[in-house]
């Protein structure tokens, strides 16, 4: 099972923001926004480098848990992808707005997770996408995420990338690969077999071949999100397509 759900992406037109984009698998979506560099405050500047401040917000309320969670990981997945130090005594602001609608409860019944890990990825994907397209920021490549789970079906376990709300509650565990292409190349997917792993994120129980497995068909799954952002930034399309 290592078909994508629906993919769309575009790029947005926010107001004062440098940059932004939206991003969905299926309907787990995400808005996100790049501003920067801008001038920082005395109490967040950094001598030597520009500080990267992410603010996550959710479908609807308030900041909680989740979200102080997501900042600190999504901060571990892009920090790598920016060159920081040209920009010392700057901040570039990253401010993510979760659109995915909440599933059933009944899908939450009797799962391991509070949220699908989909979430996570659509966030990293349209945040993404706007540092792209915000080009007063230098990167060292492009990031890309892919959820994965590993499902119980018959007392088999079985790997899925990109699961659906629907399908959580067979999850016995699940995360989210995050991807590093310093050279992306998105019309030949031997580049992006030697795409670095910046960050992964696991819950659950899972043996040890199954990540190697989830890693090897989420990296599969990268490639394509790579092509919409292509498509999306390069081309200047903003599509809706069925990868399989």
């Amino acid at each position: 099972m290592d078909a994508l759900r629906e993919v769309t992406a575009r790029i947005e037109r926010l107001d004062r923001v440098d940059a932004s984009a939206r991003f969905a698998f299926g309907t787990s979506s995400a808005l996100a926004s790049v501003s920067g560099p801008i001038e920082a405050k005395l109490g967040v500047e950094a001598q030597s480098k520009a500080t990267l401040d992410i603010l996550v917000r959710p479908l609807s309320g308030i900041p909680g848990i989740t979200e102080r969670l997501l900042v600190s990981n999504l901060r571990n997945v892009f920090t790598p992808a920016i060159i920081l130090g040209a920009h010392p005594r700057t901040l570039i602001q990253v401010v993510i707005q979760n659109l995915s609608p909440p599933p059933p409860s009944s899908n939450f019944k009797n799962s391991l997770f509070e949220t699908n890990p989909s979430t996570t990825a659509v966030m990293v994907n349209a945040a993404s996408i706007a540092f792209l397209q915000a080009s007063s920021l230098p990167l060292t490549g492009v990031i890309v995420a892919v959820a994965v789970g590993v499902s119980l079906h018959d007392g088999e376990r079985v790997i899925l990338v990109d699961p659906e709300d629907s399908e959580l509650e067979t999850l016995v565990a699940g995360g989210v690969f995050a991807f590093l292409s310093a050279q992306p190349n998105a019309a030949d997917p031997n580049d992006f077999s030697k795409a670095k792993v910046v960050w992964s994120f696991w819950d659950g129980t899972f043996r040890p071949a199954e990540v190697s497995q989830a890693e090897v068909l989420a990296r599969a799954a990268g490639f394509k999100v790579l092509r919409t952002f292509y498509s999306v930034i390069f081309e200047g399309n903003s599509p809706s397509m069925e990868l399989d």
